[in-house]
C-alpha cells in the first residue's frame, strides 16, 4: 500500500519544521552521530496520520518515537490505537526509545535499530 499525505499531516507541517529546529540533547546525539551519516536515508519529524514521529527511514518503513519528548507537543503515537492500526496496514514498524537509552546506552540503542532496518530491507548496514 502506498501512503499519501492526509490533511492532518499538512496541519502538522509548521509545527514539525518547528520541532526540527529545536532539537533536544538526545534527539542531537542520535541524529549527529548515527543518522545523518548512516548509509540509509533518515528524516526528522516526519509527519505521518497526523501523528509526528521523531525520525523515519522510509527505507525501512521505520519511525522512531524517543518517549517522554518534550519537544513532541503532538498524541503519541503509541496513545491510540486506531493510529497504530494505521500504521501497521500500510506496513510501518515502531520503535520506542527513551531519552535515557539514547543518552547512556548509546551503542545498544544503535544496534537495535540496525536490528529493525536489517530485518525490514534484508540489507546488511
Amino acid at each position: 500500500m502506498i501512503y499519501y499525505q492526509q490533511h492532518e499531516d499538512w496541519e502538522n507541517r509548521g509545527l514539525a519544521a518547528t520541532m526540527r529546529r529545536s532539537m533536544n540533547e538526545a534527539e542531537c546525539h542520535l541524529w549527529f552521530d548515527f543518522m545523518r551519516p548512516y548509509p540509509l536515508r533518515f528524516g526528522r519529524k516526519k509527519c505521518i496520520f497526523g501523528f509526528i514521529a521523531d525520525f523515519y527511514c522510509a527505507k525501512a518503513k521505520l519511525l522512531i518515537v524517543i518517549d517522554g519528548n518534550p519537544n513532541n507537543p503532538t498524541t503519541p503515537i503509541d496513545d491510540t490505537a486506531e493510529g497504530k492500526k494505521k500504521l501497521w496496514r500500510y506496513g510501518y514498524e515502531i520503535l520506542h526509545l527513551t531519552r535515557d537509552d539514547i543518552m547512556h546506552h548509546f551503542e545498544d540503542v544503535c544496534l537495535e535499530i540496525e536490528e529493525r532496518i536489517e530485518e525490514a530491507t534484508g540489507v546488511l548496514s
